[in-house]
């Protein structure tokens, strides 16, 4: 079968109901551009119109075009052929009646004025409502959504008859409204002013006037909107398969004027000889156009109207020679006169048809002779001959009646190859000799979208943004904008995985989808209404009847709807599963179901290979006759034209490069290369071109490719040439991209020294992107000496062999490098040659001998600018999405809420961060560990150094990180030492700074806690000591309380209480504090530490800590216990063991039987697992345990003076609040009491 045209549907497919398609519909417009010269609303509106009604073609069959093409015959005869030319025509003979009628002069003249006025105002009645629904249509498209095709079929329908048909007659009958017969025209004078067909009407009288006015100003309506449908009236596919398709509207826009000028002519002019001579040249040229371009793109019919134009021609010819031989050739007698009269009408009908029949001959002589000679010369050319020289076309219209050689179709419907090659060959001669014309640019983007298909679409939607710059005429730009709206439904159609309809067939798909979806409906809801019935309490037979019946008329209706729509639309991805599903859910036929539901996979299936074909295919690699496959979930895969710009990517070249699809197709593809090669490449392509040499086509190179944020990455490149020759092909382009090493850097620099491009290890090491560095000399970066070596180096790089420089034969162990920001980096430089195409650029690599450290720059408001890529990865972000976000994001929550406030606050009072006179200790500022991260479970710690600098005007926060630990965060924020038994220093465990307490914390090794933690001062007293520890032993063993003992108790007591409203307030906030945000407290800026903190606090835990050892009754090997710091804060929970070392992997201290661990800390101390608020934990494990077993035996011997029991729970708060009830001390056993409660509690929570 032939190759069918593709179905075109008009812009009014994309509906307003579907927000899937009105996006795609946006996508595809801002890629297409409609950027045509005038297109104002107005502009758009009438192409919409104009596409719209010429785009829905009605079926033409061939008995259509004869009656056709005899009318318009006709109604031409009727204007050339007349009895005033001299004619001898029995008018009562009913042929010439019936051609007489089409011009209304006998028809109206025998019928009146009344009747010709009615007739005319049916007209204007009828061009009225055309233009009213040309306005509605306008109004639809540009809404994109037509809820009714009745009045564009209206539309197609009138343009067809009366613009195309019966277009003479309806000229006849508006210019008879005022054909008033001017003296100026040669009418006689008693005559003018009179109308002709009614010569008692006046014309300049009414009501005459107002009929005349309204008939020419119908007349020019009607004219202008002729013109305007038959221009549009042309099809840009060159291998449409139909009879009256014209590939060009130039030729039937001038023969309408020319139809036009001839009915004016006929009712205007009065001069005979005037006349017959304007109706000779009109038809002559009428002929010539048609036989000079050939407009239609079906050879017979070109033909047949050359044949039926010349025997109109022949008419004209034989009535002008009628004419002035009449007027001046004598005659001897009226006889003679009428026997001339005579032979001249039978010599104009008998030689009407062979000279008609010559004519079409010699149309189709004239046709073949010049495309066979123009094939020969091509075929028979040189090779390497310039197109120019083998044949030389004078307009692009000829290329277009060349290039028809390719309709020839093979036996199974396909187009034979041979002549589409040689009709492209064809093609690209005329683009050659019309580089700038925006006719042929158009007709060379038709060849290869419509002709090559699926090898030259992209090609040629690219050649219509050419044309849009060539200055291209109302046609031109006409047919731009149909290409452009072809291709947006084109697009839908393949992304919704339908097939691309005219807008008839899309409405009434529309409509059958709708009725499939009703009976479908109906029967769910007969269904319904059925089971419903049935589970009422009360159910008629009757009605539960009628239900069964109407649930089997609706599936009969479904069914039917089902079938009918799938007949015609079998392809429906929606209607294939909608059926499916029905089959399942109400007819109950699962294994029919099953099999719709597979069509239906299939159909999805192949839409996306549809698609997948689309973007990214199979590309042939000519050159090896081979096929190179793309795998697209690894390669990024670019699509250009010869143009060098960008006609697709894939996802993963978005990915890889940072960009935005959008913001890649139409570039360049140099925006991805760096200097000198994005300057260069399109010379690079011209030299393909000229020569065809390749150098980078057909192999695989590893290459350099510029990220979005400015720096290269190293990928393997593989091109090939996709399609086409010279000014048509496409290339392709797959990227992979290679690992890089992060320890290193590289640098390119061409050979006069200017960076050229650097990558992203670069930036991280040094600080400075490509945009602070282009045009910069790289030796300029560090010091003369260093430079001068880096400039011999490059040298001797690039005269090197390739064998050397890959040992890394030329290298500088040490350079130091000047950073933007912090202090010079030291670098060790290996160099070596990168060469690419004709240039070569030397290449630096570069391996850090200073300490790694990361680094985020800030600006005045706390927003991060830049950030170096591994710390970037640390955090599980990457360097691009963390620019422009606050630090609030990455510092632990909820500091990082805090933190923003306190930016903002200093934004507003437009204060500097420059670091205070007096930074607090856990300040941020004060080069401390903090963590980072907003996720408590990957904290990430750093040593923190942040320095200011205004940089162009604007203040800038550079922060230093260097990598660090918890055990550093806390060795910063408190002073472990190693204690004896006896009170005694023995050693300073961890390394604290000597600004925590203003000291070395040397100098403490040799001296006893009682020398500078005051609260221990207390237990000196030997009386005490002996009271407390050795009499309650024996009592502990059963021997009884001593009263001095009881004594010391009650007074080691009463200086406990002291304390204890500071436990309490201590514990309440704790209490407030969040328990998860201890582990951030690295990041808060608290307020200066008071003089006096140190020893209160220090006070305040001995109290505590004495309180929890004293009710700790029987304290086992193994118990858990939990120490809250006094300054509250959350808890510290430890595993305790009386015989050894402690089992317990806590961060702050070990345990000893022997010795003791004493931990002093001033700032707060935080990090994972480490509560904040622990500010003093003084253990003296003997000391305790004997007061303990002390104050257990005493209340044991006073059990039976208390009137209430105890709650175990409270373990030892409860042995306290019985001390405090047998000493009779209530007030304080009551604040005893809250504080065991609230212990008590927290224990429950697992606050702690």
């Amino acid at each position: 079968m032939p190759r069918p045209a593709p179905s075109i549907a008009s812009g009014s497919q994309v509906s307003s109901q579907s927000s899937a398609t009105n996006q795609i519909k946006v996508d595809e417009g801002q890629d297409s551009g409609m950027d045509l010269q005038g297109g104002s609303d107005i502009v758009q509106g009438i192409f919409g119109v104009l596409y719209t009604v010429t785009k829905e073609k009605i079926h033409i069959q061939l008995w259509f075009l004869t009656i056709r093409i005899i009318l318009d015959w006709t109604q031409l005869f009727e204007l050339v052929f007349t009895p005033v030319f001299g004619y001898v025509v029995d008018q009562n003979v009913w042929m010439y009646k019936a051609i007489n009628v089409l011009t209304f002069t006998q028809l109206f003249g025998t019928r009146g004025y009344s009747f010709f006025l009615g007739a005319l105002y049916i007209m204007v009645f009828l061009l009225v409502a055309v233009l009213i629904l040309c306005v509605w249509t306008a109004w639809c498209f540009k809404n994109r959504s037509f809820p009714s095709v009745w009045p564009i079929v209206v539309l197609r329908m009138y343009s067809s008859i009366f613009f195309q048909i019966f277009d003479v007659a309806s000229l006849n009958l508006f210019q008879l409204s005022f054909d008033c017969q001017p003296r100026l025209f040669g009418y006689p004078g008693t005559d003018s002013g009179y109308y002709s067909l009614f010569p008692g009407v006046r014309c300049a009288e009414l009501p005459h006037v107002i009929h005349m006015a309204v008939g020419l100003i119908a007349f020019v309506i009607f004219v202008s909107l002729a013109l305007a449908m038959t221009a549009a009236d042309f099809e840009l596919n060159p291998i449409v398969i139909g009879t009256v398709f014209l590939s060009n509207s130039t030729v039937e826009l001038k023969s309408f004027c020319v139809k036009t000028c001839m009915t004016l002519v006929q009712q205007e002019v009065g001069h005979i000889r005037v006349q017959v001579m304007l109706q000779l040249l009109l038809s002559a040229y009428q002929f010539y156009i048609f036989f000079r371009w050939q407009p239609r793109v079906t050879w017979w019919v070109n033909h047949l109207y050359d044949g039926v134009y010349g025997s109109i021609m022949w008419v004209a010819f034989i009535s002008t020679s009628l004419v002035f031989s009449m007027h001046f050739r004598t005659f001897s007698s009226t006889e003679a006169l009428n026997d001339f009269r005579q032979k001249m009408t039978y010599l104009s009908l008998i030689g009407m048809a062979p000279f008609g029949i010559f004519c079409a001959l010699t149309s189709y002589l004239r046709v073949k002779i010049y495309i066979n000679h123009v094939l020969k010369l091509f075929r028979n050319a040189e090779p390497g001959t310039r197109p120019r020289d083998i044949y030389h076309f004078n307009d692009p219209r000829e290329v277009d009646i060349v290039q028809r050689v390719a309709r020839k179709w093979l036996d199974d419907g396909s187009l034979d190859q041979a002549a589409v090659a040689e009709a492209e060959v064809i093609v690209k001669c005329g683009a050659a000799q019309f580089p700038a014309d925006a006719t042929m640019i158009i007709l060379h983007s038709s060849f290869l979208i419509d002709v090559l298909g699926d090898k030259g679409v992209h090609a040629g939607y690219s050649l219509l943004q050419t044309a849009k710059k060539s200055e291209p005429s109302w046609l031109n730009q006409f047919a731009i904008f149909v290409r452009e709206q072809e291709h947006l439904q084109r697009n839908a159609s393949a992304k919704s995985g339908q097939r691309g309809v005219d807008l008839v067939s899309y409405v009434e798909f529309q409509r059958s989808y709708r009725a499939v979806v009703h009976a479908h409906r109906e029967a769910l809801l007969a269904t319904k209404f059925f089971w419903h019935q049935l589970l009422s309490s009360e159910v008629d037979f009757g009605h539960l009847s009628a239900s069964l019946a109407r649930i089997e008329r609706s599936q009969v209706d479904a069914e039917k709807a089902y079938r009918l729509a799938l007949e015609r639309y079998p392809e429906s991805l929606k209607l294939v599963r909608g059926y499916a599903r029905f089959l399942e859910n109400i007819s109950n036929d699962p294994w029919n179901a099953a099999k719709f539901h597979a069509e239906a996979e299939i159909l999805e299936e192949s839409a996306r290979e549809q698609e997948h074909r689309l973007e990214i295919g199979e590309v042939r690699d000519e050159a090896k006759g081979s096929s190179m496959q793309v795998d697209e979930k690894r390669s990024a895969v670019f699509l250009i034209n010869s143009t060098n710009n960008i006609i697709m990517v894939n996802k993963n070249a978005c990915e890889l490069l940072g960009y935005r699809q959008n913001e890649l197709d139409g570039k360049n593809i140099s925006i991805i290369m760096p200097p000198p090669f994005s300057q260069k490449h399109n010379s690079y392509l011209r030299s393909y071109k000229m020569t065809g040499e390749e150098r980078v086509i057909g192999k695989v190179n590893e290459v350099m490719t510029l990220h979005k944020d400015r720096y290269v990455l190293p990928v393997k490149l593989a091109v090939t040439r996709a399609n086409g020759n010279s000014e048509d092909t496409t290339f392709m382009g797959a990227l992979e991209a290679l690992p890089v090493n992060t320890a290193e850097a590289t640098v390119f620099m061409m050979p006069t020294g200017i960076v050229a491009a650097v990558d992203q290890a670069f930036v991280d090491f040094f600080g400075s992107t490509m945009d602070d560095l282009l045009g910069q000399q790289f030796h300029e970066l560090m010091n003369e000496h260093d430079g001068e070596q880096v400039k011999m180096c490059s040298d001797l790089a690039l005269t090197s062999p390739a064998e050397e420089l890959q040992k890394g034969a030329v290298m500088i162990p040490c350079v130091t490098i000047k950073h933007k920001y912090l202090d010079p980096v030291r670098v060790s430089l290996i160099f070596g040659c990168f060469r690419m195409a004709r240039e070569q650029l030397v290449k630096i690599t570069m391996r850090r001998l200073d300490t790694v450290s990361q680094m985020i720059l800030l600006d005045r408001k706390g927003r991060i600018l830049q950030v170096t890529n591994a710390l970037a990865i640390s955090l599980g972000q990457t360097a691009r999405t963390l620019r422009r976000k606050p630090l609030s994001d990455i510092l632990p929550v909820p500091y990082g809420m805090l933190h923003k406030a306190w930016v903002k606050q200093v934004a507003n009072n437009a204060l500097s961060m420059a670091p205070p006179t007096t930074i607090p200790m856990s300040s941020c500022r004060s080069s401390i560990t903090l963590p980072l991260g907003s996720n408590p479970r990957s904290h990430q710690y750093y040593l923190v150094n942040i320095n200011s600098k205004t940089e162009s005007g604007d203040l800038h926060h550079i922060i230093r990180l260097l990598p660090s630990s918890v055990n550093s965060g806390l060795d910063e924020r408190r002073l472990r030492l190693l204690i004896s038994p006896e009170g005694v220093v023995l050693k300073v465990n961890g390394a604290s700074p000597e600004s925590l307490f203003g000291f070395p914390p040397e100098k403490l090794v040799g001296k006893t806690l009682d020398d500078f933690i005051d609260v221990v001062r207390g237990m000196r007293d030997a009386s005490m000591q002996e009271a407390l520890f050795g009499k309650s032993v024996s009592g502990a063993n059963g021997s009884g309380t001593d009263p001095q003992a009881q004594a010391a108790v009650s007074a080691a007591f009463t200086a406990m209480m002291a304390e204890a409203s500071k436990v309490e307030a201590a514990a309440a906030a704790a209490a407030a504090a969040s328990a998860s945000a201890s582990a951030s407290r690295l990041n808060s800026d608290p307020d200066p530490d008071p003089p006096s903190r140190f020893s209160s606090l220090a006070r305040l835990a001995a109290g505590w800590d004495e309180l929890e050892a004293s009710g700790s009754q029987g304290s086992s090997r193994g118990e858990r216990r939990v120490i809250d710091g006094g300054g509250g804060g959350g808890g510290r929970e430890e595993r305790r063991s009386t015989a050894g070392p402690s089992s317990n992997t806590h961060p702050v201290s070990t345990m000893s039987s022997v010795s003791y661990n004493t931990v002093v800390s001033r700032a707060p101390v935080v990090g994972s697992g480490i509560h904040s608020e622990l500010e003093v934990f003084a253990e003296v494990q003997c000391a305790l345990d004997r007061l303990q077993r002390s104050v257990a035996c005493f209340v044991k011997d006073r059990a039976h003076e208390l009137d209430f029991v105890v709650p175990e729970q409270w373990g030892p708060y409860g042995c306290l609040v019985a001390l405090c009830a047998v000493l009779r001390m209530d007030e304080r056993s009551e604040s005893i009491v809250r504080l065991a409660e609230r212990a008590t509690c927290c224990r429950g929570s697992g606050d702690g």
